[in-house]
């Protein structure tokens, strides 16, 4: 059935493609001497994107992306046998678009709301983009992702050294006046623009996926060269958060964690016979660096007492403000239910500046999903929601799936991304820049390819 609609919805389409293909001018671009590497183009000009996220500004990170769509859709319209198709993940994708365009044309600040509008327009034309051509071209998955582990190690060294250099904070985020200063962090920024800790922090969570990529791979091919480096790697990133003092990311980080040993434990007890059958070293190995999360944790009084300040909710003064922008941005809500406000940044604080309480004016909502809700109504939330519900049911019915365990681990942590931007995002909106925003829909776009349309080519 949803093949009947999906032929239906792109009928047009691919006819027009078709004709494309076939016209004169796509038989000359084929002609070109280039065109046959037209593949590596496009790799080039996505790698070159990733890594441009390490010391560029928006404007540049978004004429990046619209050479990568202009090079697809060049390749779509002009080599033969290219076809569009959609799975039911991309479906859903498509209504939360519409959704917002809804949001758009019942927006009070049209202007304000269009420029925001524009935005989500080019990342979700780069979200189908990457699905076009990652169908065909999923060897090149690990070049990707080394590229962006690549950047995520270059933050991460940049960030500790921060630390160790003691980096003068670049906003007063907290009132400091009842903190002892032995117990402030000298929280790094990297060289993400604009320069916020929070930034760095959800672009090395959503990051740290890659990394533990190779990791994995590297246990499973049994390269003990390739363990240590991969490892250390890992090691790098995990510290670089902690320094960051974001809580959004520690949230994020006790999720990977949770969720990777409870991968660990799944593995050993189905595949390798239980942990009885373990390797001395192996165990040893795992409790070795748990401890060292640990030991690392309540050995920095600065880190520890970070990590406890997100339960001190009101005797805290910066949950406090997240508290009372939370409170103001739920009432923009309850004052605009079904289509929100309209899209973006500049909209929401137009509007947040009507429901807001004295003194505390705010960029975002601090919750990606409150800010859906305000930005969109109560019916863009439940696509958003959605589209996170349908990746993760579709990694949980792919694992089980008779396909290469470097698949299921690839759709599983690709998942598990998408977790950490979730938990990250329950007490920041940095998701929305474009560094992490991209990431988003890399994750996406993977668990699409290989979960759904490998379930519907089946």
């Amino acid at each position: 059935m949803f093949n009947n609609v999906n032929f239906l919805l792109l009928e047009g389409e691919n006819k027009f493609i078709d004709i494309c293909q076939n016209s004169a001018i796509a038989e000359w671009v084929r002609s070109c001497p280039m065109y046959k590497y037209i593949n590596e183009i496009i790799l080039g000009a996505l790698v070159a994107l990733l890594l441009s996220a390490s010391f560029s500004a928006t404007g540049t990170l978004g004429l990046l992306t619209i050479v990568f769509i202009l090079l697809v859709l060049l390749k779509t319209l002009t080599n033969k046998g290219e076809r569009i198709e959609f799975s039911i993940l991309d479906c859903l994708v498509l209504i939360y678009f519409l959704l917002a365009f809804v949001s758009l044309m019942g927006s009070t600040l049209f202007l304000a709301s269009f420029k925001g509008f524009l935005k989500m327009f080019l990342y979700i034309t780069f979200y189908f983009s990457f699905v076009q051509w990652l169908k065909g071209n999923k060897d090149k998955i690990k070049w990707i992702f080394l590229a962006i582990a690549g950047v995520v190690v270059f933050e991460a060294v940049v960030a500790i050294l921060q630390n160790v250099s003691g980096v003068q904070a670049i906003a007063g985020w907290q009132d400091m006046s009842k903190i002892n200063p032995e117990d402030v962090i000298a929280r790094a920024y990297g060289t993400l623009k604009p320069y916020n800790p929070n930034l760095l922090a959800g672009y090395l969570a959503a990051g740290m996926i890659p990394v533990s990529y190779f990791l994995a791979i590297s246990f499973l091919k049994k390269n003990v060269n390739l363990i240590v480096l991969t490892g250390a790697a890992l090691a790098l990133c995990v510290l670089a958060i902690f320094y960051t003092g974001c809580r959004g990311a520690y949230i994020a980080l006790f999720a990977y964690i949770l969720v990777v040993l409870c991968g660990i434990c799944y593995y050993i007890q189905n595949y390798l016979g239980g942990f009885s059958a373990l390797r001395k070293r192996y165990k040893n190995l795992i409790l070795a660096s748990c401890a060292a999360v640990f030991a690392f944790v309540f050995l920095n009084p600065a880190i520890y007492k970070r990590i406890f300040s997100i339960f001190a909710f009101r005797a805290d003064s910066s949950i406090s403000f997240r508290m009372n922008v939370y409170n103001s941005s739920f009432d923009m809500f309850l004052g605009n239910p079904l289509i929100g406000v309209g899209l973006g940044n500049q909209n929401f604080r137009e509007v947040y500046g009507l429901y807001m309480m004295t003194g505390y004016d705010a960029l975002s909502a601090y919750n990606i999903f409150l800010e859906t809700a305000c930005e969109m109504g109560i019916f863009g939330l439940l696509a958003f929601c959605a589209i996170f519900a349908l990746v993760f049911y579709g990694a949980f019915k792919y694992i089980k799936t008779k396909v290469s365990f470097e698949n299921k681990i690839l759709v599983l942590l690709s998942a598990l991304g998408l977790l950490l931007l979730l938990s990250h995002g329950l007490i920041d909106t940095v998701f929305y820049r474009p560094q992490i925003h991209i990431l988003f829909w890399v994750y996406v776009a993977v668990v699409n390819v290989y979960a759904f349309m490998h379930a519907e080519e089946k």
